[in-house]
């Protein structure tokens, strides 16, 4: 019996390591709703609470346009964790400083439009992350050469809507 539980203490303790340790010992897991490294609020944790996804705490514009029609940009990534490249994507096509991924990257590094599925979920946690209007924001998902999506924040729908148009942004981090 002693063997069985010193072998289940050896297995915990090495399984932690890789959580975090801070200098003295304690393991920090951010929750959803605990402050993200970026100063944001937690919305989507994954790998036990090592990795995840946070909003910034506001929205950063309450009207700005996706792009310009007849551009192709690339960022046609839809799933949880494309976002960013989406946002590289449109950045090195889009030059224009209020275009919806210029505007949630701001200069800040880490932080991105969200993809169609991370707008999703972010929809899914907005009484926790706080401070959404019941209006549309953009995703950095391009639908084609018209058309990117977006998803309303008073019903949760997500639809295809002219790039020239305005919606809201709320830029989303990575850690």
């Amino acid at each position: 019996m002693k063997k069985l539980i010193v072998r289940l203490v050896v297995v915990v303790l090495f399984s932690l390591a890789g959580a975090g340790f801070c200098a003295d010992k304690t393991v920090v897991i951010p929750l959803i709703g605990d402050t993200g490294p970026g100063g944001g609020i937690v919305f989507y944790v994954t790998d036990g609470g090592r990795h995840g996804l946070e909003a910034a705490r506001e929205d950063q514009s309450s009207d700005t346009y996706w792009g310009s029609e007849y551009t192709i940009t690339g960022a046609y990534g839809t799933a949880i964790g494309t976002g960013a490249q989406n946002t590289i994507d449109i950045l090195n096509v889009l030059t224009d400083p209020e275009v919806a991924a210029r505007v949630a990257y701001n200069g800040f590094n880490g932080w991105f439009l969200p993809s169609k599925d991370e707008l999703n979920l972010l929809y899914q946690n907005k009484d926790i992350v706080g401070g959404f209007a019941s209006d549309a924001y953009w995703t950095s998902t391009q639908y084609d050469l018209w058309d990117a999506w977006m998803q309303h924040f008073f019903d949760g729908k997500q639809y295809r809507f002219k790039k020239y148009l305005s919606c809201k942004v709320r830029a989303i981090r990575a850690f």
